[in-house]
Order: structure tokens, then C-alpha cells, then sequence
């Protein structure tokens, strides 16, 4: 049986002499039919009428005596009639006299429908003029109470179940925001507040939840701010997940928002106080549909943009709000045709976009984690490669075996050349000052770092004189390069350590090249003469990275985002070390 599909018409009816309607003489009358989204016009000529009269369309199913229905109402006084003139049902908010109640004073009625039964019934309404007000059939069911009311409460579980679920969810969100503070994980306070935003909407507008409450007032109130503020935190979790926002169109929204939210707060509240307002708001109703269009279109032009430029949950979002907006544009289309028996496709609309955005933000997360774990790892590994590279420093600031060979060096050139031992003596000097005052720093000049590898390689080519040959060469500007300290020093004492040992040859050779060009990539190549490696070039190189090139590698690898270190046999015999720096004009430095 359907109640729900009424015609109306303004104006009161005209009674029998005994007081009674005279209903059949409204037959010939032209009844316009009461649909779920009548035109402005129409609106305000209801609103400007203070009796109107609705009548039910012809019911063919019989109706017992018990049978009740349950209504709710707010905004007006009512009578309700049979056809034949009864009097079924009246509601007046004072009994004493004809105060009508306000729009937001939401009530419910049991109406004994079977008291009279009737093919057709009509309700009077009695409400402010000028203002609107507002009458439904709950779950459009006739029936005994127990049954209606039962009926009633099963079929607003589901929305019950999954809006507390939405709820917890959001709180439990929060929670795990606030554990996680320092993480800075604030895409996730933005979902946390979508989520429970979403939640309270659902419990406020479930109709179970309204007829068992005892302040509807409340709930109302409740209920129209989470509903003017619901999109903020969703923008703003998007503008968190897709920062490259050309035209900033999120940001627009969450402004934009923010402001309409705080006019319909004020309107909903204070509407039925003011013919005027009424009437703006009215005229505005096309507005505000197109702006709900907008809540989503642009999300999804957003999200489209960043999945063109790589990311990897944009096209989960064009893809989840895409849908979303299509059963909302067909929650519109079809409040205006009347189509009442196929809506609430906008709530699962919805509902699906909150589980798209979780995934989602989910996904986010766990990636972001997992770049934590290993930026962790990372930090680990560059600690104890800065630790073993510091205690080495001062090994070798301490090194006696360093010492003597270099004191034994400035002997014999006092012997043979004594001209040369001031100059032996200051580079000896500007070794021991550059451990002493810069091993310990995280990051030194590039120009520091190479002054000590020329002094240190000053010392080499004095102590083995013509029997190793020394080339350095630098091209480009090294100004704002910036390099761990000890990152080249100890691969050039290698070559000499242990390139040269046990080789036969005479002519050893060392080449230290830099390069940096006008992008900001830098290449450094170190390579020696010397032994180099054995056939077995994969076991050694596990060999090598374990030890002093692995504490170069892990210090690099910390310090920028965008760095290489390569070891390669040179030709025809030896080894080189590539460094390769990349983008250090595009913030490379790890912060």
C-alpha cells in the first residue's frame, strides 16, 4: 500500500451544513501532484497559503481495525480526515491554542488509521504564513503498532550498524593520530574527522534514532553542522595525499566550504523566521546542488592530474569518486522525478567514496611507513658508518705508524732536500688540523674535503717520490657542494694501502678527478694502477663494501637522496671508484 503519493491543493475545503467536509466536492478540483522536488514557485505559493489540503491517493488494500501508521511532522498543526468526513486524527502542539511549531521541532504520531477506514484520506495543515513545514510517512507502512514499530527498527539497522561503525572508526583513527603525532601522519586526523563527521550525519538523520530520542532539537542542530562541514576534512586529505594542486582548486574548496557551511548553519536554524529568507533560500536551492557537484568534480580532476603524473592511489580515487558522483547525479535526478522507491543512492555513494579514501589513505600509510623503516635503517647504518669513520680519525690523528712514516719522510728530505721540509711540515700540519677540526662534523665543504685529499696526497708523492705518479684535476663550481668529511681521503689511502702492495711495478699511477656541472650533478672518479681485484670481482666487492667504502656508501646514502658509488676494474690493471651526486640544485640533501 502506498500513502506516499498525495496531491494538494490551497485553501480550505467547504463543509456540510453539519460541520462535516464536503470532500467529493473537491473532486472536479485540480489536485497538482506533492513531489519530492517541487519548483520554487510552487514552494512559495504553499508557503504563502497557511491551510493546505493533502490527499492520499485511492488505497486498495483493506485495512483492519488495529491497523495504525507512524508519521513525522514539524512545522505544522494537522487534522486528518476519511473520506467520509471523520475526523481520525489531529495534532496540535498546544492544545489551548493554535501555536504552531517551529520547523526544526520535529515530532512523531501514531494516526489509528483503521479507526475509520477509508479509500482515500486528507490532512489539513495549519502552519505559519509564509513559512514551511514538513509531513512524512515513516517506512510508508500500515499495520498493527508492535508490527510498524518492529518493522520500523529493522529497517534502519543497517544504516544504525555502519554509521557507528564509521564512528568508532573515526575515533579510533584519531586515536592512532595522536599515538603517532611525531609522524606527522595528518592525512589521517583528516579521515579520522571525514569518517566521524560521516558517522554522526547517519545517526542524526536515522529516523529509529530520532522517534526514541528525547531531544530532537539537538539532534537536528547536531546534524546540520556535520552536514555543512563534512567536505573540509575530505579536501583537505586530498590536498595532504595530491600536494601538486596547479590551480590550488582544493584549497578553493575547503575556503569555499567553510563559508557556505557557516551561512546554511545560520539559514537552516533561522529560515522559518523570515518570509525573505525563505525565499532566498529557496531560489538559491540550484546553487547549492551544483556546488554539491563541485565537491566531487574536482576531487576527481585533482586526483586525474596526479595519477597522469605517477601517483600511484590517484587513479583509486578518480575511480572511487567518479562512482560516487554518478549515484549522486542520479540521487538528483531522481528526487526530481519523483522517484522516492529508488533513492538513497547518493548514501551508498558515499559510503563508498569513505572506503575508497581509506584504502586509499591506507595504502598512503603503510608506504610511508615502510619509507620510515628504511630511512630508520638508513640512519642506523650512516650512525655507525659516522661513528667507525670518526673513531678511525682519531686512530689516525693518534697513529703512531702514520706519524713515523711521515716524520721519517721530512728526515730524509732534510737530507736530500731540505728545501722541501717547510713545505712537508705544513701539509703534515694541515692533516692533523683538518682531523682535529672536521672529522667530526656531518658535513664539510666539497673544497675542505679536497684540500685534505691534495695535502694528504702532497705527503704520498714526497714519501714515494718518482715511483707513483699523482694527477688531480677539478672542473666546475664546487661553491655549494657540500660532502660527509672523510668520503674521498680514506679511498685514495686504499690505493696506496693496498693497490700498491706487492705490486712489481714502479710506475704506479693515482687519479683524482671531480666534475659538477650546471644542473647540480657531481662526478668524482678515483682510480689507481695498482693491484685492483681478482676474477672473483662479486666476493671481493662484498669485501670492500663491509669495510671502509660500505661506511662511505651508508654516510652518502644518508646524507643525500640522490647519490651512487660504483667500484669498476681499471684498465689494464687497477680499480676506480665512481661517486656520482645527482640534483643537488633541487634539495638533495636529506632534511
Amino acid at each position: 500500500m502506498d500513502l506516499t503519493e498525495v496531491h494538494y491543493i490551497l485553501g480550505d475545503i467547504e463543509r456540510f451544513p453539519d460541520g462535516r467536509y464536503n470532500f467529493p466536492s473537491t473532486d472536479s478540483f485540480d489536485w497538482p501532484k506533492s513531489t519530492t522536488y517541487l519548483d520554487t514557485d510552487a514552494l512559495l505559493r504553499i508557503a504563502a497559503s497557511e491551510i493546505i489540503w493533502f490527499r492520499t491517493e485511492e488505497i486498495n488494500t483493506k485495512i483492519n481495525p488495529e491497523d495504525y501508521t507512524l508519521i513525522t511532522h514539524n512545522g505544522t498543526n494537522f487534522e486528518i480526515y476519511a473520506e467520509d468526513g471523520n475526523l481520525l486524527y489531529q495534532y496540535k502542539k498546544n492544545p489551548l491554542s493554535d501555536e504552531v511549531p517551529e520547523y526544526h521541532e520535529l515530532d512523531y504520531s501514531w494516526v489509528p488509521i483503521g479507526k475509520f477506514p477509508s479509500k482515500r484520506y486528507y490532512i489539513k495543515y495549519f502552519h505559519g504564513k509564509n513559512l514551511l513545514f514538513n509531513i512524512d510517512l515513516v517506512q510508508n507502512m500500515v499495520g498493527p503498532k508492535d508490527e510498524v514499530l518492529v518493522h520500523f527498527a529493522k529497517s534502519n539497522l543497517t544504516s544504525l550498524y555502519t554509521h557507528s561503525f564509521f564512528v568508532v572508526i573515526g575515533i579510533f583513527t584519531a586515536l592512532v593520530y595522536l599515538i603517532q603525532f611525531k609522524r606527522g601522519y595528518h592525512a589521517l586526523l583528516d579521515f579520522a574527522c571525514f569518517t566521524f563527521l560521516i558517522g554522526i550525519i547517519g545517526l542524526t538523520s536515522n529516523q529509529f534514532i530520532e522517534f526514541i530520542s528525547y531531544d530532537r532539537n539537538a539532534i537536528f542542530i547536531v546534524s546540520t553542522i556535520c552536514a555543512n562541514f563534512v567536505f573540509i576534512p575530505m579536501h583537505s586529505g586530498l590536498r595532504r595525499l595530491f600536494p601538486d594542486d596547479r590551480y590550488h582548486l582544493l584549497s578553493i574548496l575547503i575556503f569555499t566550504n567553510l563559508i557556505i557551511g557557516l551561512i546554511n548553519i545560520y539559514v537552516r536554524l533561522h529560515f522559518n523566521q523570515s518570509p525573505i529568507l525563505l525565499e532566498w533560500i529557496l531560489r538559491l536551492r540550484i546553487f547549492y546542488l551544483i556546488f554539491a557537484i563541485l565537491n566531487f568534480l574536482c576531487p576527481i580532476y585533482v586526483a586525474y592530474n596526479a595519477w597522469k603524473r605517477g601517483s600511484e592511489i590517484g587513479l583509486g580515487h578518480v575511480i572511487g569518486f567518479s562512482i560516487t558522483l554518478v549515484l549522486v547525479a542520479i540521487e538528483i535526478y531522481l528526487s526530481f522525478q519523483d522517484q522516492s522507491q529508488l533513492r538513497s543512492l547518493a548514501y551508498w555513494g558515499v559510503l563508498f567514496g569513505v572506503f575508497a579514501q581509506g584504502l586509499a589513505l591506507e595504502k598512503q600509510i603503510f608506504s610511508h611507513r615502510t619509507k620510515m623503516i628504511e630511512f630508520e635503517e638508513s640512519l642506523l647504518r650512516a650512525e655507525k658508518a659516522l661513528k667507525e669513520g670518526q673513531l678511525k680519525a682519531l686512530q689516525t690523528k693518534l697513529s703512531p705508524h702514520y706519524l713515523f712514516n711521515s716524520l721519517n719522510t721530512i728526515h730524509a728530505l732534510h737530507l736530500t732536500k731540505p728545501n722541501l721540509v717547510g713545505e712537508a711540515i705544513i701539509k703534515l700540519a694541515n692533516n692533523y688540523r683538518f682531523l682535529s677540526d672536521k672529522a667530526e662534523m656531518d658535513l664539510i665543504s666539497f673544497e675542505e674535503e679536497w684540500s685534505f685529499v691534495e695535502d694528504f696526497l702532497h705527503m704520498q708523492k714526497i714519501r714515494f717520490f718518482d715511483t707513483v705518479k699523482i694527477h688531480l684535476t677539478k672542473e666546475g663550481d664546487f661553491s655549494q657542494v657540500l660532502i660527509p668529511p672523510l668520503t674521498l681521503q680514506p679511498i685514495v689511502e686504499n690505493a696506496f694501502k693496498h693497490g700498491f702492495r706487492n705490486s712489481s711495478s714502479q710506475n704506479w699511477l693515482v687519479e683524482v678527478s671531480a666534475k659538477s656541472d650546471t644542473k647540480g650533478n657531481v662526478l668524482i672518479r678515483i682510480a689507481d694502477s695498482g693491484n685492483g681485484l681478482d676474477a672473483n670481482l662479486e666476493e671481493n666487492q662484498e669485501k670492500i663494501w663491509s669495510r671502509s667504502l660500505g661506511n662511505i656508501k651508508a654516510r652518502l646514502n644518508h646524507f643525500y637522496r640522490f647519490a651512487k658509488i660504483k667500484i669498476s676494474a681499471n684498465q689494464p690493471s687497477g680499480l676506480v671508484i665512481t661517486i656520482h651526486l645527482e640534483n643537488l640544485q633541487e634539495n638533495a640533501l636529506r632534511t
